[in-house]
């Protein structure tokens, strides 16, 4: 049916593929080589960038005021060069400045002894110099018993200076048949107070001794005079004074004649309390003043008479810091009045420190009770 040429094309293209094969291979060698070439490179480019750098960070580690000569030696770069000059220049200052720092602490360490030393001696000579005031002003003080002599043991004092000598004051004086005691509360405490004391004392002193025939409320007059003449000279005035409690009591009649100036007088009878207010002025410089009122009591037996100063009502503490206050002071007593003078005086004692606890004492103190028998 059909008839013809028919024509048959072939190729051979093998040699080409082996060809393209090889330099296939070729270059992954090349690549291969190049990429393990470069890695080695950078890796020891890389160490040697590290190592100085680790070095520099060990060293700082082991910086210490004991280990200040620290240095390093860093080459390879400009940089590295820089920062190893650097880095000990910077540990040379150091040193520097450490030396000089420590010569400084012993010359300042030096100058604070010997300022440790004088402010000693300084400080010991003041306190004896207050102790001996003391003394001073504890010779002017009546003695306990003395008061006991005059009525019987169960009159007592509860003394506590909130510093080695005190605007706290008590007094006692007889004559023939009539006693005179008081409690007094001079402005400040410490030294101030006590040298305010020792003229307010001596006041009282003075006034008893013109005239013992006054009452008490003419006698406070007069002490006040006195007070007011010693506190204002010229153009300096100061206006200090004293808070008191004053009683003058007749041992043949049992009538107490009684002038408070800002401080009141207790009398405990049975279950019953008495209280005789003050006149609300001090005994000193003061605006207003008028004479101070006397005020008469038929003392009955087993009556107690508590003169009292504002510190032991005063003082903070307890559980909550607050002051223990008149009402809680005033049924403390009622509650302990059956007591005898000295127990009741302990009493009073360990309720107030108690009652401080850990508190610095606010005030001075100054409770004096006397049991009519």
């Amino acid at each position: 049916m059909y008839s013809g040429y028919v024509l048959e094309l072939g190729t051979n293209d093998l040699p080409y593929q082996n060809l393209i094969d090889d330099l296939l291979l070729r270059f992954g060698i090349v690549f291969l080589l190049t990429v393990v070439i470069l890695t080695t490179i950078v890796y020891f480019r890389s160490r040697k960038l590290t190592k100085p750098i680790q070095e520099l960070a060990r060293k700082t580690e082991t910086i210490s005021t004991e280990n200040l000569d620290q240095t390093i030696e860093i080459t390879g770069s400009l940089e590295l060069d820089l920062l190893s000059k650097n880095f000990n220049s910077m540990m040379q200052k150091l040193r520097h400045s450490y030396e000089n720092l420590e010569e400084k602490v012993v010359e300042r360490t030096q100058e604070l002894q010997e300022q440790k030393l004088i402010v000693e001696s300084k400080n010991h000579e003041i306190v004896e110099s207050i102790q001996y005031a003391r003394f001073i002003q504890q010779a002017l003080l009546p003695l306990e018993s003395e008061i006991q002599e005059s009525f019987d043991e169960n009159a007592f004092v509860y003394y506590a200076p909130k510093d080695i000598i005190a605007g706290d004051f008590f007094w006692f004086e007889k004559r023939n048949t009539i006693s005179w005691f008081a409690v007094a509360d001079c402005t400040g405490h410490g030294v101030p107070g006590a040298m305010v004391s020792v003229l307010c004392i001596n006041a009282l002193y003075q006034s008893l001794a013109s005239d013992e025939n006054r009452n008490t409320g003419e006698l406070l007059d007069h002490v006040r005079e006195l007070v007011v003449q010693t506190l204002t000279k010229e153009a300096r005035s100061v206006k200090d004074g004293m808070d008191i409690s004053l009683a003058r009591f007749d041992h043949e009649t049992n009538v107490l004649q009684w002038t408070g100036a800002n401080n009141p007088l207790w009398i405990f009878r049975g279950e019953e309390i008495l209280v005789t207010s003050p006149d609300k002025q001090p005994v000193g410089q003061f605006d207003g003043a008028k004479p101070f009122t006397t005020h008469e009591i038929q003392l009955q037996a087993n009556d107690w008479m508590i003169l009292f100063s504002d510190g032991y009502a005063d003082q903070f503490g307890g559980p909550k810091n607050k002051k223990y206050k008149y009402a809680t002071f005033k049924d403390f007593i009622q509650a302990h009045k059956e007591k005898s003078g000295s127990e009741l005086k302990a009493c009073l004692k360990e309720e107030f420190e108690a009652w401080k606890g850990q508190h610095e004492q606010t005030d001075d103190v100054c409770v004096m009770g006397i049991k009519l028998v």
